[in-house]
């Protein structure tokens, strides 16, 4: 695990966690489970960049780093490191899972239900910023997937 990576990045899934436990009652309930389980999501999903980070940093042949026989069952694939797999994998899960936090904050403004500001602004802001992020990956993963037409159409 890089650690200077994960002490950056966990403040905020940190955050996610516990304001959803915090501030159950002061808003949707749905909307606070919905933070937890965010929260969580993106820890894993940060946890999975570090280690990746980590084999990128470190050269060492320990027993912790893998090695080229585990890396051969990716020969055909065009990433070859499985925790990349898993983490862009999750990041299209949480993608998903974010649009359930646009709605019920679009809800929350359209019926005018009271809601902290600690949960609505952080959701509807992670909901957007994971939902733009899962139709830039979706956008890219086409793109990639048929080189041959996209070049013709720039030429």
């Amino acid at each position: 695990i890089h650690f200077q990576f994960i002490l950056f990045t966990s403040p905020l899934p940190l955050f996610f966690i516990i304001t959803g436990a915090l501030k159950y009652y002061d808003c949707d309930v749905l909307l606070a489970i919905w933070m937890i389980v965010m929260g969580v999501l993106m820890e894993l999903e940060l946890i999975y960049i570090s280690v990746y980070f980590q084999r990128l940093s470190v050269e060492s042949k320990t027993e912790l780093d893998l090695n080229d026989a585990i890396f051969g069952q990716y020969v055909g694939q065009r990433m070859k490191d499985p925790m990349l797999q898993k983490s862009i994998k999750l990041h299209f899960k949480i993608g998903f899972l974010s649009y359930f936090g646009i709605a019920k904050c679009y809800y929350i403004v359209l019926w005018s239900n009271y809601c902290s500001g600690f949960v609505f602004w952080p959701t509807l802001l992670i909901s957007l910023f994971y939902g733009i992020s899962l139709v830039v990956l979706v956008c890219f993963s086409v793109c990639k997937s048929k080189p041959g037409k996209h070049q013709n159409m720039i030429v």
